[in-house]
């Protein structure tokens, strides 16, 4: 994986650092966000997370998980991994902005938060892999 985690920094002129037995990835800003990638050795997840330049909070995270969904091999889910980390990076570096909007659930009382990207001029909801897998 590591070799994977420092092609795809090169791939994509993005910061790779050493974080515990892993990774951080820093993406080049859009917009008002800041986007991190956490990449673990053999883990068969990894994790995004926006933050807001300006503030420097977090206002979005997710992540992707591989393992216990069927019997497929480990190698596969790793390839699979890293096809989606690929496609991540490659849709966050090619979008022209990103932006964050609130949604409200249940009279107010619960809030989310909704991130898109642009492409193509079109706002799209982000996501962590390909649309068709």
């Amino acid at each position: 994986m590591e070799e994977i985690v420092k092609s795809l920094g090169a791939r994509f002129s993005v910061l790779v650092q050493a974080a515990g037995a892993g990774w951080k990835l820093q993406l080049p800003g859009r917009g008002e966000f800041l986007c991190d990638v956490a990449v673990g050795p053999r883990a068969l997840e990894w994790y995004a997370t926006l933050q807001d330049r300006t503030e420097r909070r977090e206002v979005w995270s997710d992540w992707m998980d591989y393992r216990g969904y069927d019997k497929t091999p480990e190698e596969e889910l790793l390839a699979a991994k890293a096809r989606d980390l690929a496609w991540f990076l490659e849709a966050w570096v090619s979008a022209a902005d990103v932006r964050v909007t609130d949604t409200r659930r249940f009279l107010g009382l619960l809030r989310s938060t909704k991130p898109e990207w642009s492409h193509d001029g079109a706002w799209q909801p982000i996501q962590l892999h390909a649309p068709v897998r």
